[in-house]
């Protein structure tokens, strides 16, 4: 059971700058080895015949490359007169009304002779490359496009495509931890465009965040005013793989709730410069009073020390209590977990009733992690009951229609705690069903503490 990782690309700098509003094509602009002009700008629906994603367009951009390397300059300070850089994804991005990340996308051919280039090489003073920058960016009308190139060797740079990008500010935070800066632009309670299944209300997230995770090295060695050997410290793109499964919207406190859709990329790249990311949509319970969206970001090493990465929290609604100690009647112990268990028979759950001679035992269940790291509590998998014969009763389809439905992969936190509901489908009986815990190096049966 370990934690997913933190990675961070090692690619970028420390810019500075401003993008000035976009003046008439073409745009120029470089940095001490590359000048990039784009000569046009479309945005489309299809490339070829290769359609962009649901909910997106192709940004497309017609793109001219020169190598401007001084020889001169070069050779005194032993530096290649070619310049290349074979994966311009890491490196070139757009940015779209001041919040959303343009990237590029993969080698396409538009079928009429132009292809999006997805490389360079220039392999002396004055040569020039041409070619389609195709970026996949979010679908519909936008009022500001950023242009953004990060090189630690050569030296950053930036121009505006569109507009200005509006000045934006988090309505929570910023918060920060060792490598990153985050807030929430926006908090739609309830989301206006989005339908709960019943008993459950909808909220829309804005989330955005830059990188401010920083390493000593090389200042730009084509910049001519810069001296020879200077050093800077510069701050890193920001990789935060599998996101998605890092976001979790607590329901007063102890109950957990995973995105359900949104904008924001399930592993999403962060600038050095300004806060990009996008929408989360969450489903939770209706009459939930506090809300606490909370980010879980542990590092791992990445070809150099990376530091670990403090979980985020924000408030979205209300106060989260503070939870008095769990005193539900069954308790278990195994290697990570502390659990709790109460039990109830219903005749009705989640707006079924149930059939003739059968009812539904809904477990009320507290994990608890008692270990020194995040743990994983699988509920489907590790709990179920034994009838009266000895059959095993798994987990009943109709939890996921419970307001207190757990994900299937529960993630907890050292030291915290996560409260859900399991539903089971049993044959009415003088004689109650057993609970089977499947731990991490056992399995037992307990007698149900099962209230009418």
């Amino acid at each position: 059971m370990k934690p997913w990782p933190l990675l961070l690309l090692l690619i970028a700098g420390t810019p500075a700058w401003s993008a000035p509003a976009a003046p008439a094509f073409p745009l120029s602009t470089g940095n001490g080895a590359v000048r990039l002009t784009i000569d046009s700008r479309r945005t489309i629906p299809t490339y070829g015949e290769t359609a962009a994603p649901t909910g997106r367009q192709w940004l497309v951009l017609g793109a001219n490359w020169e190598n401007r390397i001084d020889p001169k300059f070069a050779a005194e300070r032993t530096l290649p007169t070619a310049y290349q850089n074979d994966d311009l994804a890491k490196h070139l991005y757009v940015v779209i009304d001041g919040g959303a990340l343009g990237t590029l996308a993969g080698a396409l051919d538009d079928g009429a002779g132009h292809h999006s280039r997805t490389g360079i090489f220039l392999g002396q003073p004055g040569a020039r490359l041409s070619g389609d920058l195709v970026f996949d960016i979010p679908a519909g009308p936008f009022a500001s496009a950023d242009l953004r190139y990060y090189d630690d060797t050569a030296g950053h740079f930036a121009v505006a495509l569109a507009g200005s990008a509006p000045a934006g500010k988090p309505v929570a935070g910023p918060v920060r931890n060792q490598v990153g800066e985050f807030g929430l632009y926006a908090i739609a309670d309830p989301a206006p465009d989005a339908k709960a299944p019943p008993g459950f209300r909808a909220i829309s997230l804005e989330l955005r965040g830059r990188s401010i995770w920083t390493t000593p090295g090389d200042a730009p060695q084509y910049d001519a005013s810069r001296p020879r050997g200077a050093q800077t410290q510069q701050v890193k793109l920001l990789d935060w793989p599998d996101t998605r499964k890092s976001l979790l919207l607590l329901a007063d406190g102890e109950y957990a709730y995973a995105p359900q859709g949104g904008t924001l990329p399930d592993s999403a790249r962060f600038l050095p410069d300004c806060s990009t990311g996008g929408t989360l949509v969450f489903f939770v319970p209706a009459a939930a009073k506090s809300l606490e969206l909370t980010c879980t970001m542990t590092g791992t090493n990445a070809g150099e020390a990376t530091p670990d990465a403090a979980a985020l929290h924000f408030t979205v609604a209300g106060t989260p209590p503070s939870l008095a100690p769990a005193r539900l009647p069954l308790q278990i112990k195994d290697e990570m977990f502390q659990v709790g268990i109460a039990a109830r028979r219903t005749a009705e759950c989640a707006g079924e009733k149930a059939p003739d001679g059968q009812s539904f035992i809904v477990l009320d269940v507290i994990a608890e992690n008692t270990g020194a790291g995040p743990e994983y509590f699988q509920p489907h998998s590790q709990l179920a009951l034994v009838d009266p014969e000895g059959g095993v009763v798994e987990v009943d389809e109709l939890t996921a229609r419970d307001v207190h439905r757990p994900e299937d992969i529960v993630f907890v936190p050292a030291g915290a705690r996560r409260r859900f509901e399991l539903v089971f489908r049993c044959p009415n009986g003088a004689t109650a069903p057993k609970l089977r815990f499947r731990g991490g190096s056992f399995e037992q049966d307990y007698a149900l503490p099962l209230h009418p």
